[in-house]
Parts: C-alpha cells; structure tokens; sequence
C-alpha cells in the first residue's frame, strides 16, 4: 500500500532487478511489493565487530556493515558501468547510505514496538506465489533471475510489513488533507507550461564536469535573479538543448509519466515566474521557470493513494533523519559516504577518508 514510497524515499537500486522480471509492481496481501536491500550483516559469514576494517565499511553504534554486503550491492547498484569516477563515488555513498538506512529501520520498528508474525508473512509468500503461477512464472525463478533466495525475500517482506504498521497509523485525514492542500498541483492533474535551460557536459571535461554546470547553472540563476539577465536571453546565451529554439518553451506538462522524475518534480515545486534551483538529470543540468499554469480538477478522494505514498516517504525521512542524529556511526578509511546522511541533492557532496596502506578501501 503506502510504503511503496520507501523505495524512492531511501533511492534502493538494488531493487531493479525483481520489478524489472514482471514488467509492473506486484501486489501482495494489499502492500506493494517492497524490495529492499540484497542482504543484511548478519547473512554474512564474519560476524565478530572487533574484525579489522578492511571488511568493515561502517559501523553504527558499533554495529558493523560488512564489505561483503556492500560488494553486492554495489554490484546490482550498476557501480561498474558508471561512466565516470564522480559516478561511481555518488552510487558507492549511496549504497552506504541504504545499508545504514536498513538498519535503522530495523531499530526504528524494534524501539515502537512492531512486530511482524511468521504467519504474516506466510500469507504474502502465498500471495506472491499465487499471482507469479497466474503469470505462468514460479517464485523460485523469480526469485533466481533476480538473484535472491527465500529467506531475504522474507525479510524484506517482513519489513515492508512492519512499515506498514509503523506509518500507516500516523497518516490521518487531517494529515493527508493537508498534504494534499500544500502540494494540490502534484495531484489535482494540473498541467505546467515550463521553459528551461540546460547545459550538457563536455566530454573531455573529465570527472568534474557536473559539478561544474551546476556552479555555471547556479551563477547564471544569480544573473537571472538580480536582473542583469531574463529567462529567454539565459536560453539563448547558455542553453544546448533544441528547445533554445523556442526559448526554452517545452509546452505543457503532466506531474508524472512524460518528462524524467527530477525534472517534473522540480517544475512542480515553483510558483509561476520562479526560477528552480539547479538540478541534475541524464540529459544535462537544468534550470526550469514555469510560465503559464492549467489548474486540474482532481480531489483528494482519486489522489488519495499517491498522496499517502508521498506523506509515508516523508514520515520515514523525518523518522529516519531524527534516527541518524541519535545514533554513531563510524565510516572506515576509504569508504564513499555523504557529508550530510540525509538529502536529496542530485550531487551531493561525498567524502572519503584517506585509507591507510593496505586497509582495503575504496
């Protein structure tokens, strides 16, 4: 049902393969069917927390993430095929961040007291079987093909259930209607007519091209914004797209299904003649102004599923949030982590701890 959502919230790209093998999300006992992460620490053979940190990635409150977890996800996370070194380091910090993100999920569900019954989970394991035979698919293949085996498939069940029981409660009417109200655009199937600039990366910038569009983006969002540059010259100045041709104009655009996630929900958060802040999609880096709005009609009655999703997201990342500020965790040399543990910039800065020699790190 609602914790759906999880999975954009915590960005799990290791979740890919199963969704990929049935085309759609399948559906169990009424929930989505949250993937989580491949394994977890105690699944790893080496379980001692004084073992030496070159099989250790981080440690939260003494508890360890082993290297072999992270390996794993690493791989299913597409770090090989990372074009560039900058790449690779986001998607390393980030798998890191899942990993520890899992196990505070796991406090955070043990400190309020859920709990999942076996017999709970039976019932999805049955549901899940029942809907792959009626695809003509077994769950052994399923769970093969995406590399897998009964017993994770388990936990992550037992999981979503137990967000399930942790979130659902805390989303009230009052709660979703006030959702709803402060972000009617996203759900009430209004339409925005959006110009934008983008900047496309040279390819013998090297590592640090991004990084470095986003800076010249947010210099000219500064011109734009004292006045010594209007929208429509900054397109004709600065913009590669083909759009430049018509001043930046893209037309009218939907909240969700035609234009790149980021992209939509960055238009979607400004006021008329407001100017986003810089962003990043596979396409460039963007700045986006919405010029014209066509208001939709859509109550809280027909979003009322989506509106949950995004309300139970946001409940975790405070929850989680407010957890990473209570807890220690430790990185071991060598290891890509965020500077900040939480957030959603597209290039967030990552730090790494010089490795000693022969330490093993990344």
């Amino acid at each position: 049902m609602v914790v759906g959502g999880f999975q954009r919230t915590v960005g799990l790209r290791s979740a890919r393969p199963l969704r990929r093998s049935m085309g759609r999300p399948l559906r169990a006992a009424g929930f989505c069917l949250l993937i989580l992460m491949a394994t977890s620490a105690d699944a790893v053979q080496g379980d001692d927390p004084a073992e030496p940190s070159a099989i250790v990635v981080a440690r939260i409150d003494g508890q360890p993430i082993y290297r072999a977890t992270y390996t794993e996800v690493l791989r299913r996370a597409g770090y090989e095929a990372a074009a560039t070194q900058q790449e690779r380091q986001q998607i390393a910090a980030k798998v890191v961040e899942e990993l520890i993100n899992e196990q505070l999920i796991g406090q955070l569900l043990k400190e309020n007291g859920v709990d999942v019954a076996t017999s709970e989970v039976d019932a999805m394991i049955a549901s899940l079987r029942s809907q792959l035979s009626a695809r003509q698919q077994t769950l052994e293949a399923f769970l093969q093909e995406s590399g897998r085996d009964e017993s994770m498939l388990r936990k992550q069940l037992a999981t979503e259930l137990g967000l399930n029981k942790l979130l659902v409660p805390r989303l009230t009417p009052e709660r979703l209607e006030d959702c709803f109200e402060q972000r009617k655009q996203e759900f009430d199937g209004s339409r925005l007519r959006v110009s934008h600039v983008v900047l496309r990366p040279d390819s013998a910038a090297g590592n640090g091209a991004e990084a470095g569009l986003l800076e010249k983006a947010a210099g000219i969002r500064r011109d734009i914004e004292d006045g010594q540059l209007s929208f429509v010259e900054a397109v004709r100045r600065f913009s590669a797209g083909q759009s430049r041709l018509r001043d930046g104009d893209l037309g009218f655009i939907p909240r969700h299904g035609l234009m790149h996630e980021a992209f939509a929900a960055a238009a979607f958060r400004l006021a008329s003649g407001e100017v986003s802040q810089p962003f990043l999609t596979p396409f460039g880096v963007h700045l986006v102004t919405v010029t014209e709005v066509a208001p939709g009609r859509g109550s809280l009655s027909t979003a009322r599923s989506e509106v949950q999703k995004l309300l139970a997201a946001e409940l975790l990342r405070e929850m989680l949030e407010a957890k990473q500020q209570s807890v220690e965790i430790v990185y071991s040399a060598g290891i890509p982590h965020f500077a900040k543990a939480v957030g959603t910039d597209p290039l967030r800065t990552v730090v790494i701890e010089q490795a000693d020699e022969g330490s093993g790190g990344e």
